[in-house]
């Protein structure tokens, strides 16, 4: 049995998860590396209580794609999105190296780490107020808090 061979694949931009795909259902095993990205945002409903993860290339434009001895080159004309491979194929990894890889991104190695939720427990409710007395008291209030219970000047 022939040792693995790792080519390196060029991909167009943004069509990485397309050619990776596409190259799996034209029977070729390829290692495509990601990581997972957080979403935070005001876009999103929810934001407050959840964040997303999303799949994020970790080496855009490129994956890995096993080859064997007399195995043909996967076709540039056949599957859209793929340029072909780096060097004609001349460029190879080693497979310790690319198991290595998928490895460490299978243990979460790259991911981003999921942030803490502020939630609002512990802080002060919302205190309308509708008249300057009410103003002025909760901002001497608030102003007393601040100095940590000491007069101002």
């Amino acid at each position: 049995m022939s040792d693995r061979i790792w080519a390196i694949a060029l991909v167009e931009p943004n069509r990485d998860f397309d050619v990776d795909l596409r190259l799996r259902r034209s029977g070729y095993r390829v290692v495509f590396l990601t990581y997972r990205r957080q979403l935070t945002g005001h876009n999103r409903s929810g934001w407050r209580q959840t964040s997303e993860f999303v799949g994020v290339p970790l080496i855009a434009g490129y994956l890995f794609v096993e080859l064997h001895e007399g195995q043909p080159f996967p076709d540039p004309e056949r599957i859209s999105g793929y340029y072909g491979l780096l060097h004609n194929g001349a460029a190879r990894l080693p497979s310790e190296v690319v198991d290595d890889w998928a490895n460490r991104v299978a243990a979460g190695e790259f991911d981003d780490i999921r942030r803490l939720v502020i939630t609002s427990e512990g802080r002060s409710k919302f205190q309308p107020a509708n008249s300057p007395e009410e103003r002025r008291r909760l901002f001497e209030g608030r102003f007393a808090e601040m100095l940590n219970g000491t007069q101002a000047a």
